[in-house]
């Protein structure tokens, strides 16, 4: 069972619908402008086979071989093909019915290859207002009720031997020529127990399908975006981080040539400076204060003796430590 499969007609229709938002589906089209034809191959590469096949199959073909899309199914050991044939024009579309559909298409299928096959019967089946038939593997076609029988009378007329097998018709709709040599099915087609061909499908070449994004491809240009944003972000903070760096370094320099234009020395460093620096305002505070407390009593005394005698005129002291 292929709950997968499903015909183009239901799909459109919202039959199935459990299956229609299916992330990956196989469907069925309508085989009515599908032709199907066995050609012998030319002794070339096989990668040369379909630019040739169109001129082999022109005088087979309806329309201009440059309208036409060609699928070859199979090639057998005498390079004896099966080849499907559609208008390109068919699948253009199509393609436009099912442009605005949720679901991801794998193939496309001509329906009348999910009919059952058995040795030596033509197999035929009701579909709506259309017949179809499947006569071999990758052999068969599809219409109107008229078209159908006027087409398997033809073959009967030219000495072939009809084993009918229907699905869905009633022994009445059936020619009189024809109801000796078919039998009759009264159910209908069950598209999902269809062992379908995987070599007929028609999106090939030029309408293969392409590769669909997922969730996390979808959202790979604005994380492309946001990385580059956080690249340009983190390169002017590395910049401001430099240029503030090299700003510390002028500075520390200048610091350090204050140092030793006022201490008479040189520094390594920074720190080192203001270790230095500081060791050395200490020495002088403690000079200067050892000197003033030697000299300050004298002072004071001095003073006093200077103040009490107005005519008095100093001239020089003398200092004796003994």
């Amino acid at each position: 069972m292929n709950p997968e499969l499903i015909h183009i007609d239901d799909y459109l229709g919202g039959l199935n619908s459990e299956n229609s938002s299916s992330a990956d589906l196989h469907l069925l089209v309508n085989s009515d402008q599908v032709s199907f034809h066995q050609v012998e191959l030319p002794d070339a590469p096989k990668s040369k086979w379909m630019s040739l096949l169109p001129w082999i199959l022109e005088d087979e073909l309806l329309l201009p071989v440059e309208e036409m899309h060609l699928v070859i199914c199979s090639v057998d050991t005498m390079r004896q093909a099966s080849v499907i044939a559609v208008p390109k024009k068919e699948i253009y579309r199509l393609q436009l019915l099912l442009e605005e559909q949720p679901a991801k298409i794998r193939s496309w299928l001509p329906d009348v290859l999910a009919l059952p096959l058995e040795d030596g019967f033509i197999t035929l089946a009701a579909v709506g207002d259309r017949i179809l038939v499947r006569t071999d593997r990758f052999q068969g076609f599809s219409g109107s009720p008229d078209f159908v029988w006027q087409v398997l009378a033809l073959r009967r007329s030219q000495g072939e031997v009809l084993q009918v097998q229907c699905f869905g018709l009633s022994e009445g709709s059936v020619p009189e020529w024809a109801r000796d040599s078919s039998s009759f099915n009264s159910n209908s087609i069950n598209w999902q127990f269809a062992d379908l061909p995987s070599e007929a499908n028609l999106l090939t070449g030029q309408f293969r399908q392409k590769a669909s994004r997922s969730g996390f491809n979808f959202w790979l240009p604005s994380m492309g975006l946001g990385a580059i944003a956080l690249c340009l972000l983190l390169s002017l903070v590395l910049v401001d981080h430099v240029k503030t760096g090299q700003e510390l370094l002028l500075i520390n320099q200048q610091l350090l040539r204050e140092f030793e234009a006022n201490f008479g020395a040189s520094a390594s460093s920074p720190e080192r400076a203001q270790f230095e620096g500081a060791q050395l305002l200490r020495d002088r505070e403690l000079r200067y204060l050892s000197v003033a407390d030697s000299i300050l009593p004298m002072a004071e005394s001095l003073d006093a003796v200077l103040s009490s005698c107005s005519d008095c005129d100093l001239a020089s002291v003398q200092l004796d430590t003994d």
